[in-house]
């Protein structure tokens, strides 16, 4: 039993108390808005036709040409497998190799998101959908969007969501820098685990202000430079020029996003490889 949802996507009816769908705009003509028929979505301005796989709304089912190592490591299915098990963010070598446990993160970026029972949240690189879940499960009013680059990764989040009926999330394979989202849409963003793998830094976090509500709040969890000596810079942008991963400082951080009109940066934690920050789109 489907219902026309107002941000025009078929997914699960949803209860009045419940918080809207947030809108997904057309990549074709930018303008309209996607509403499901049959297995694909479809934009009601230009009758642009995307499909839906799995369950996952597919905003790019033709593959890049241009891919990184790492693209090709998190379509692994052994690696989407590995993510959320003991044997990396969940288990002790994860705890130590990020400073703070999994447990303890999810709270302070909860917290940093203010997020409370409703409200509209976009999960960007959600991955497996590992802290997607956990932020549908706090926001059981509201709406969460899980987006990610690789097909297994949302396939199995979506699975995975099914599996343990959470009604209030949907997923998107889709690009984190060309949101599908318009100006305004959203009351809080997060990105845990991917920001140092954008190629355009810049150009994400704008894009990332663009779809916030004015006092939406963006909180991100981004490998971090460690203290190790004085050349610390000069090998981090020696693995960046050579994997496309990139570590950052504090500073680095809070003067990009200021650079993309974020205020009110906040340094959450900073031990070891991890850092999380927030900071809020001025109202």
């Amino acid at each position: 039993m489907n219902m026309k949802l107002e941000a025009g996507i078929e997914i699960e009816p949803r209860k009045s108390a419940q918080a809207p769908w947030p809108q997904i705009v057309c990549p074709t003509c930018r303008k309209g808005s996607l509403a499901l028929k049959n297995s694909a979505v479809q934009c009601a301005n230009c009758g642009a036709s995307l499909p839906v796989t799995n369950g996952v709304i597919d905003l790019i089912p033709e593959p890049s040409s241009e891919r990184r190592f790492w693209q090709d490591i998190v379509d692994w299915n052994v690696f989407v497998q590995l993510y959320e098990s003991r044997l990396w963010r969940t288990g002790p070598f994860g705890n130590i190799f990020f400073g703070i446990s999994f447990k303890k993160e999810l709270e302070v970026i909860m917290q940093a998101l203010a997020l409370q029972n409703e409200g509209k949240l976009l999960d960007i690189a959600c991955g497996p959908g590992i802290y997607t879940r956990a932020f549908a499960r706090r926001l059981h009013r509201g709406t969460v969007a899980g987006l990610d680059l690789s097909t297994p990764m949302v396939t199995y989040a979506h699975a995975k969501a099914q599996s343990e009926g959470i009604p209030n999330i949907f997923f998107i394979h889709g690009d984190a820098q060309d949101l599908p989202f318009p100006d305004n849409e959203l009351d809080a963003a997060s990105c845990c685990g991917a920001l140092h793998l954008f190629p355009d830094l810049p150009k994400t976090l704008s894009g990332v202000f663009r779809v916030l509500k004015p006092g939406g709040r963006f909180a991100v969890a981004a490998a971090r430079v460690p203290s190790i000596g004085p050349v610390r810079k000069k090998l981090r942008d020696w693995y960046h020029r050579r994997t496309g991963v990139k570590a950052f400082f504090v500073e680095e951080l809070a003067s990009l996003f200021g650079e993309a009109g974020f205020s009110d940066f906040v340094c959450h934690h900073a031990v070891r490889w991890w850092i999380i920050v927030s900071a809020v789109k001025p109202g």
